[in-house]
């Protein structure tokens, strides 16, 4: 249980594991209603809905070729015991530029291929909370960090944050209009779990009947 809602986190781990699968058979509607079932509360039906939002909203998967085995591709590995990282990671995004972002509990590292790089804003500007625990790469080139305390957007060598907003951001995604979405828990402003922002501009909703959006199926 975290922030006095039982079951959620399940519900979100549900609907991943069966995002797969999406397109194939009607699962996720049973899992949502099966998820309904154990918890009634009106933020848990919001974050369930937000989570069949990002389900619908991304690409179907495609499998590797079965005909290779596994040992066959190259791979290399880099772990925390091993110096790469400060902190634990958490999450990662690759931005138009191609580089790789790893959001950690000990800040923002950028990877470009060879080597690991701890990333510092420019000079007077910082994050809200250096736990860093979802990323964006938006379409516009520009990445949205989710942290421990709030939302910001690096842009243009530009860091943007939303100090207005209190609470652990604990997803992030970007809708076809570009508006971008994310759920978030631990709040300390009084709006809702789920906010929008497009061209500034901030909406936060806290009950079912306020919370509106089509979804995205490819």
């Amino acid at each position: 249980m975290r922030n006095g809602v039982p079951n959620l986190w399940r519900t979100a781990e549900r609907l991943s594991a069966l995002s797969a699968y999406w397109g194939k058979e009607k699962v996720v509607p049973r899992a949502l209603a099966a998820a309904m079932g154990e918890d009634r509360s009106g933020v848990a039906r919001i974050v369930a809905l937000f989570a069949i939002f990002l389900v619908s909203s991304v690409a179907r998967i495609v499998a590797l070729d079965p005909t290779i085995q596994i040992s066959q591709y190259g791979h290399s590995s880099w772990r925390v015991q091993d110096g790469a990282f400060r902190g634990a990671p958490n999450t990662i995004a690759q931005t138009k530029d191609g580089y790789l972002w790893i959001g950690t509990d000990a800040g923002l590292v950028r990877f470009d291929g060879v080597r690991f790089v701890s990333w510092s804003p420019p000079s007077g500007q910082r994050l809200l909370d250096p736990r860093v625990v979802s990323l964006l790469a938006a379409r516009d080139g520009s990445l949205w960090i989710g942290t421990g305390y709030s939302i910001s957007q690096w842009r243009s060598g530009e860091l943007i944050n939303h100090q207005q907003l209190g609470g652990r951001i604990e997803a992030i995604v970007e809708d076809s209009d570009g508006a971008v979405w994310f759920v978030r828990t631990q709040i300390t402003d009084g709006m809702g779990p789920v906010c929008r922002i497009k061209n500034e501009q901030l909406q936060c909703y806290g009950k079912l009947r306020e919370f509106r959006f089509r979804l995205l199926c490819n």
